[in-house]
């Protein structure tokens, strides 16, 4: 049986919302942390709005050489991850 891990950013008075509102920048410390955690996953499953935001941003994260040796590790992890993605509407996410 697999185990299901819930992973998510919130603050330590419970706030959930819009991360970089309250979080500022991640630096790379905070992801090598964040990397040894996922470096045991193979699926994640996220929201449409989640999924679309990191469509958005990480495959051009593979390359970039301004964001760090880690965040081009997680953008391959999260690359290569199987994804299901949960959504209220019947619109298809977008893939890219």
């Amino acid at each position: 049986m697999r185990n299901i891990v819930l992973q998510m950013m919130t603050t330590l008075n419970g706030r959930l919302d819009d991360p970089l509102a309250w979080m500022g920048t991640v630096v790379d410390e905070q992801y090598r942390a964040i990397d040894r955690l996922y470096a045991g996953y193979d699926t994640v499953l996220v929201g449409r709005t989640t999924y679309e935001e990191m469509v958005g941003y990480w495959p051009g994260a593979l390359n970039d050489k301004a964001g760090g040796e880690t965040n081009r590790v997680m953008a391959g992890r999260i690359h290569d991850y199987r994804k299901i993605v949960f959504s209220r509407t019947d619109e298809q996410a977008i893939s890219r």
